[in-house]
């Protein structure tokens, strides 16, 4: 403002000067009053260029701040959306895996529960066909043991009987009278078909027709060969 007050007084001095020529007081406020006009013209030319330049600044340092702000709101804009994207994959990665996880886990139960339960299964068949052979085995064993104590009790039955038989068969023979040859040497006694009645020395030989236990009550014994 000082320096505009300075060019004012100069061009106020100036017309004086330039009017100083001129006669009357007319003059001179005509000439006052047009330098005093034109002062105020170019006094609001300069305080309009001034305005102007200062709008001027104004927008362009408005302009400069809102592209500014502009800028940073587009990377705050541009930083939340990456931030968000980031954590949207992220946790969309996170579930990916997450799910992949469960599943394989879920995959390995079942193929754990499938092997165990397989394998139980195979164990309890495998127990219950030992147990059934075991069962079976006794089973045979026991109807083979009693079949072999059965045919052994009737083949001793039968040695038994047999032997009554005989026993009764000899008791009989020896309480009947018959034909024996005797050796006076040995003290046997023999049938006569027997053997051993050949090699016997004819002056050895002893004819007789009786019981067989009273050739034992003689001292003789029954051959062995022909079992009299």
């Amino acid at each position: 403002m000082k320096k505009w007050r300075i060019i004012v007084v100069l061009v106020l001095i100036a017309l004086l000067m330039t009017a100083g020529g001129c006669t009357g007081s007319g003059n001179v406020r005509n000439a006052v009053l047009n330098a005093r006009q034109e002062t105020e013209r170019k006094v609001k030319e300069k305080a309009s260029q001034k305005t102007e330049e200062e709008d001027g600044k104004a927008s362009e340092q408005a302009s400069k701040e809102a592209e500014a702000q502009a800028s940073k709101e587009a990377a705050e804009k541009a930083s939340k959306e990456a931030a968000e994207k980031a954590s949207r994959e992220a946790a969309e990665k996170a579930s990916k895996e997450a799910a992949e996880k469960a599943s394989k886990e879920a995959a390995e139960k079942a193929s754990r529960e499938a092997a165990e339960k397989a394998s139980k299964e195979a164990a309890e068949k495998a127990s219950k066909e030992a147990e059934e052979k075991a069962s079976r085995e006794a089973e045979e064993k026991a109807s083979r043991e009693a079949a072999e104590k059965a045919s052994r009790e009737a083949e001793e039955k039968a040695a038994s009987e047999a032997a009554s038989r005989e026993e009764a068969a000899r008791q009989a023979a020896a309480s009947a009278a018959r034909d024996y040859i005797a050796n006076r040497n040995t003290h046997k006694f023999h049938y006569p078909d027997c053997k051993s009645v050949k090699q016997m020395k004819e002056s050895n030989k002893w004819y007789y027709n009786g019981t067989r236990d009273d050739l034992i009550r003689q001292g003789y014994d029954p051959c062995k060969n022909c079992n009299p």
